[in-house]
């Protein structure tokens, strides 16, 4: 049985499906997200506990990404536990 953690808080998830004509910038925004510990939840799927930056957003718009990208706002994930230790390791490494 699935165990679900209730944080009190809300995740911000970036999600994209970016055409292979931008693969360069795909790769690029992908880059980014890793640097800025973003958790990969799926290829294109990626996780942060707190609203996204507007360094981050300004890029997407920069490289031409917005219309492929999609901001979310949730409670709860599947397996959220994975999730948060990855952002406890961010934290405390």
């Amino acid at each position: 049985k699935k165990k679900f953690i209730s944080r009190g808080n809300n995740w911000f998830i970036l999600s994209f499906d970016i055409p292979i004509v931008f693969n360069t910038e795909r790769i690029a925004l992908t880059r980014l997200l890793e640097r800025c510990d973003f958790y990969r939840l799926q290829k294109s799927v990626w996780v942060l506990p707190e609203k996204m930056s507007n360094f981050l957003w300004e890029f997407i718009i920069r490289q031409k990404l917005d219309k492929f990208c999609r901001v979310m706002q949730v409670k709860i994930i599947d397996g959220e536990e994975d999730i948060l230790n990855h952002f406890k390791k961010v934290i405390y490494d």
